[in-house]
């Protein structure tokens, strides 16, 4: 529902002015708000999800809260999500961190579903590599009681997308199996799931208390997104043994690289350094706001 407070500004015939240059295509430019403020203005001229954009990292969890403050004062439906950048540069030789991964992930995730209302991000955060929308998505499993699943497939799935065993299950991120029982615990669940199988099929899909190992209730339907926006599912890793080799023919890093790869131990440091991807271009409809333009850090 919307605040009442909104409805004048909606009536205002600049904000319909600029939703009519959007609609066709064209830039709106708006200004006469300060602060937070600013960011109701493109809440006002467009339905469609939005990519804000600030020029300082620092400054994007504050502008995600703020504007998902707005949007709820909207009755604006969907997630308003950060989209963080992953860590140091990679050149750095320092690793990415995980948090930042998974928010990263969650969010594209998001985007990909169409559940996104906003993201908000930086430059920083931009122009670090993700994985494109359809490679991101293979890792993202579904689970129904009922459905036809294999616990090694299951398992594979989670391997790639970052889930660490760990045998008992007991923190988000982790994953166990033993024999047709596999225990993960999901990242945007407060409690592991049990999934239960009977051969080819999923036959059941239980929370339980992580220290007593008893069940706490049935699960309707469970959602298995990767930790990272970065990883290297098979066909990533087969396309780059061939590429390597040929475009960096005697670098003495190659081999290395190639033997992590081959053993599913490839970093993602290893692949931040490699991987070219558009993060949002899964979102084609997106209304980008460019907010404080200024020096970028």
């Amino acid at each position: 529902m919307t605040a009442r407070w909104v409805a004048p500004l909606l009536g205002d015939p600049r904000v319909a002015s600029a939703g009519d240059a959007l609609s066709r295509g064209r830039i709106a430019e708006l200004s006469g708000l300060t602060g937070p403020a600013r960011l109701l203005l493109p809440l006002l001229v467009t339905q469609a999800p939005l990519l804000v954009v600030t020029a300082h990292e620092r400054a994007v969890e504050e502008m995600a809260d703020d504007l998902r403050t707005l949007a709820a004062e909207m009755g604006r439906s969907g997630s308003v999500l950060a989209f963080p950048a992953p860590g140091p540069a990679p050149l750095r030789g320092l690793p990415r961190h995980p948090e930042a991964s998974l928010r990263r992930a969650a969010a594209l995730h998001a985007a990909a579903r169409g559940r996104l209302a906003a993201m908000v991000a930086s430059p920083a955060g931009l122009l670090r590599p993700a994985l494109v929308r359809r490679l991101l998505e293979t890792r993202v499993v579904a689970l129904r009681a009922g459905d036809e699943m294999t616990p090694e497939i299951l398992l594979e799935a989670l391997d790639e997308g970052g889930y660490r065993r760990e045998d008992p299950v007991t923190a988000a991120g982790e994953v166990a199996r033993r024999g047709g029982i596999l225990d993960v615990f999901p990242p945007d669940r407060d409690a592991p799931v049990r999934v239960e199988f009977y051969g080819d099929t999923v036959y059941a899909l239980r929370s339980f208390d992580p220290e007593t190992q008893r069940t706490t209730g049935e699960v309707e339907g469970l959602e298995l997104q990767p930790l990272s926006d970065l990883f290297a599912p098979r066909s990533v890793a087969a396309e780059l043994a061939r590429i390597l080799p040929e475009r960096f023919a005697g670098h003495r890093g190659v081999a290395p690289l190639l033997e992590r790869l081959e053993r599913g131990l490839a970093t993602e440091e290893d692949l931040d350094a490699l991987a070219a991807a558009d993060p949002v271009g899964g979102s084609q409809n997106r209304v980008t706001v460019r907010h404080e333009v200024a020096r970028v850090e």
